[in-house]
């Protein structure tokens, strides 16, 4: 270290500005004529608010923010034609739906509530939802195809109770609005091929709704396998995993097999051990198979093996309390969403149609 000049980067110094106009430079000029000047309406203020006001369940740096904003924003204006030109209004509620899910992302029920408190009196006044009800929540509304607001609700199908046998209970979702919300922010990041990562407290359903989501999939196309981390999970297992997942394509690139694409998913990803010097070594291996799309062979030392088509999912529990964080550097492969509990209206409709479900005439005639 003496023979070399250091120079350190802190996080303060690349603001969330420099990231956006990366972005926006990918963008058509109506795009950018548009979210520029929302952005610098609204952006800093509510993020300086959430930093220093707000209590986040997950420390998340500023340039995490904005990525995850603008991946939102991708996601939702490329959705079906990625050359479609939308109307300014439409845009605009697009943009405020993505600021929602990535400056309130990692925040609670409360938390949320003063979020949306500073949002309304904020002197930007922008097409926000007009919440009907005293108990509504923006974070309850989402952008309609014809772009105008429209509540979660409408899109909550119902769910049918099987008649003729009795399903096991972890495996049941009753569609309501939180996982149907949940499921439309995983499937508008992973459609794009990139990660994201469920926090929540015990019985939020992260391993459920991820699971779900999985089950959705074409096999012809994707494949899904799921593993979960423990404290003794080491990063020679989760290589070895990897590869027996994979196959040889063409010299050392690999991929699953048949040319299909996969999915893993793992669960309690936060659990590896964190050694004497601060570091969680099992998860540096996951970050560089997500950052650099490969590792190096264990058998053939220094050789690097690609590993291609292959996206990654996580869940863990919010970290604190003696419950370990993941790595910064992992962090930010991840777009992160907070799973709260059900509201009260939620978890009567789950309970209710679970039990008109199973104790129905038919089954006890």
């Amino acid at each position: 270290v003496s023979r070399m000049g250091m120079v350190f980067m802190s996080a303060s110094v690349l603001t969330w500005q420099p990231i956006l106009d990366g972005w926006l430079r990918l963008r058509t000029q109506h795009e950018t004529d548009i979210l520029r000047p929302l952005f610098f309406k609204i952006y800093d203020d509510l993020h300086t608010f959430v930093q220093t006001k707000l209590v986040a369940k997950m420390k998340v740096l500023e340039a995490l923010y904005i990525r995850q904003c603008t991946d939102l924003l991708k996601g939702l204006i490329d959705e079906g034609d990625e050359h479609r030109t939308l109307p300014e209004a439409h845009l605009e509620r697009l943009f405020l739906f993505s600021v929602m899910w990535s400056l309130g992302s990692v925040l609670e029920l409360d938390n949320r509530s003063k979020m949306e408190a500073f949002i309304l009196e904020h002197p930007s006044k922008l097409k926000w939802p007009k919440l009907k009800d005293e108990g509504e929540s923006m974070f309850e509304y989402v952008v309609g195809d014809n772009g105008d607001w429209q509540h979660w609700s409408e899109r909550v199908e119902e769910y049918i109770y099987p008649p003729d046998y009795v399903p096991d209970y972890s495996s049941i979702l009753v569609p309501n609005v939180d996982n149907v919300r949940t499921a439309f922010l995983i499937d508008t990041i992973a459609k794009q091929s990139k990660a994201v990562l469920l926090i929540g407290e015990q019985g939020t359903a992260k391993t459920v709704m991820i699971k779900s989501y999985m089950a959705s999939y074409d096999p012809e196309i994707q494949l899904s396998k799921s593993l979960n981390f423990s404290s003794a999970t080491t990063p020679n297992m989760f290589q070895r995993i990897i590869e027996s997942y994979v196959e040889k394509r063409v010299g050392s690139t690999y991929g699953p097999p048949n040319n299909r694409r996969m999915t893993v998913f793992i669960d309690d990803i936060n659990m590896p051990v964190v050694n004497e010097w601060g570091d969680q070594v099992t998860n540096e291996i996951v970050r560089q198979l997500m950052e650099m799309v490969g590792f190096y062979s264990l058998d053939k030392p220094g050789e690097f093996l690609t590993i291609k088509d292959i996206q990654l999912m996580g869940a863990m529990i919010h970290p604190g309390g003696g419950r370990n964080d993941i790595p910064p550097r992992l962090k930010r492969q991840f777009c992160i969403f907070n799973c709260t509990l059900p509201s009260d209206k939620s978890m009567d409709k789950i309970f209710s149609v679970i039990g008109e479900g199973y104790f129905c005439l038919t089954r006890f005639r």
